[in-house]
C-alpha cells in the first residue's frame, strides 16, 4: 500500500519475507531517500505457506501508531503508484 503521508512525503507499507522471518514496515521517502518509519520482524515458522505473517504477529499495535501517525487518508490505487513510480516518486 502506497499512500500520502499528513506531511506531503509519499510513503509504502511493504512485506519482506524469507525462510526464517517476515517483517512488515513503513518506509517515507524524503530528501530522495527511502527512511523507514517503523520495521517490525516475526518468525517465519509462524508465518502460513504463502508466507503470510498475519499482523498479530508483530506489535500491531505500534505498526498501527505509525500508519495513525502517517496516513493523510489516501491510498493511492496501482494505476497511481505506477505513475508515481515512474515518476521516480516526485
Amino acid at each position: 500500500m502506497s499512500f500520502q503521508a499528513t506531511d506531503g512525503r509519499y510513503c509504502r507499507k511493504f512485506q519482506i519475507n524469507t525462510e526464517r522471518k517476515v517483517s512488515v514496515g513503513v518506509a517515507c521517502k524524503q530528501a530522495g531517500y527511502w527512511n523507514t518509519e517503523i520495521l517490525l520482524a516475526a518468525d517465519s515458522r509462524s508465518a502460513d505457506k504463502q508466507g503470510y505473517q498475519p499482523a498479530s504477529g508483530y506489535s500491531q499495535a505500534a505498526l498501527d501508531a505509525v500508519l495513525d501517525d502517517l496516513w493523510a487518508g489516501v491510498a493511492y490505487d496501482p494505476a497511481e503508484e505506477k505513475v508515481l513510480i515512474q515518476q521516480a516518486w516526485r
